[in-house]
Order: structure tokens, then C-alpha cells, then sequence
């Protein structure tokens, strides 16, 4: 019994001999593999790096609508009944031209504008005008045509070609200076003739 336990012992100890070198064998090459495989795998990249959206600059373009306030008066009128010329030193009017300017594009503008208009010289009534219009600003100076209608006067209809300069710039405003030169059929009056000094500011 006892050869039997001793040869027992030695073959148990081969066997759990054997064993850990078959675990060595395994464990240290699949060690020094992920060792090896970790090292040379590459650094991961860092997440990007999302830019936040810069603030939409201010528009700079051209104002869309404006409008315009002045004075004007008639600095020589004809009547075609009676062929009659008129300066101020034979009647005064002072007209009150008010408007409101649309920018169509950035070379035309279409006014609206309405006249008012007293006789001072000699003293008279007050009439009203309606004189839509557009403006060609692509030019050193202005160039304009309106369409005229004298409100409370027998059936009559205009034109009034004109030359418009800005003078003085205020950033949100400018002075301008007008020469207009209104040209109206009337019924059973005839026709008339003038030129006007205008001038006010456009904002």
C-alpha cells in the first residue's frame, strides 16, 4: 500500500506539473499578443470640435422706404389763355411737397407725393395736388417723371419731369435741392407752364 500511495503521489504531482507548464505555455504568449497588439494600435482621435455659428452681419444695404419733406415755389409760370407769364412778383405760391419713397431696386424709387399749396401773392385759396411718380438715382443727379392731378380744379391731368440733388448728407437724412417743371392740360382752359425750386429733406 505504501509503494502504491508514493507511486500515486509522483504521478499526481507530474500530472499538476504538466498542467501549469501547458497554462505557461498558453497564458504568456496570449499576454505578451494583446501587450503587443495594444502598443500598436493608434491613439484615438479626438471628438471635433463644433464651431458655433458666427452672428449674421448687419444688413448694410440701400433703406427699402422713405420718405421726403420740403418747400417749393413757382419761379416762372405760362398760360396758354392769354398768353400770360407770371413771376413771383405777380403771384406768390408756396407749395408744401410730402412724400413717400419705395426702393424698387437699387437704381429706381417710386414716390408717392401729394402737394399742398396756398397763394400768398396775392392772397388766394389752397389746393391740393396728387403727383406719384418714380426716380432714376443711377446718375450723378437725380431724374424723375410724375404723373399730376390738381384735386378741386376742373378735369385736368400733368406731367412734372424733374432734377433732384442731394446736397448735404446727415447719415440718416440729406438735404436736396429740385428743379421741377410741371406741365398740366386743364378742360377748357388750356394748357400751363412752369418750373419750381424745390428743396427739403429725404430721410
Amino acid at each position: 500500500m505504501v509503494i502504491i500511495d508514493i507511486v500515486t503521489s509522483r504521478v499526481v504531482r507530474k500530472i499538476l506539473f504538466a498542467a501549469a507548464a501547458l497554462v505557461l505555455a498558453v497564458a504568456l504568449p496570449a499576454r505578451a499578443h494583446a501587450q503587443a497588439a495594444a502598443a500598436a494600435a493608434p491613439a484615438a482621435a479626438p471628438p471635433p470640435v463644433v464651431e458655433s455659428t458666427p452672428p449674421a452681419a448687419p444688413s448694410g444695404g440701400t433703406r427699402m422706404v422713405g420718405g421726403h419733406v420740403g418747400a417749393a415755389v413757382p419761379v416762372v409760370s405760362f398760360h396758354s389763355v392769354g398768353k400770360s407769364t407770371m413771376t413771383p412778383s405777380d403771384q406768390l405760391t408756396i407749395a408744401v411737397p410730402i412724400g413717400v419713397s419705395v426702393h424698387v431696386s437699387p437704381v429706381l424709387v417710386v414716390d408717392f407725393e401729394v402737394i399742398a399749396a396756398s397763394d400768398v401773392k396775392p392772397w388766394g385759396g389752397t389746393g391740393l395736388t396728387i403727383d406719384p411718380g418714380v426716380v432714376y438715382v443711377g446718375l450723378p443727379v437725380a431724374l424723375g417723371l410724375r404723373a399730376k392731378f390738381d384735386v378741386s380744379a376742373p378735369a385736368n391731368f400733368g406731367i412734372i419731369p424733374l432734377i433732384h440733388k442731394g446736397v448735404v448728407d446727415f447719415g440718416e437724412a440729406n438735404w436736396f435741392v429740385e428743379a421741377a417743371f410741371p406741365i398740366t392740360a386743364m378742360r377748357d382752359a388750356g394748357y400751363s407752364l412752369a418750373a419750381v425750386a424745390h428743396t427739403g429733406f429725404a430721410f
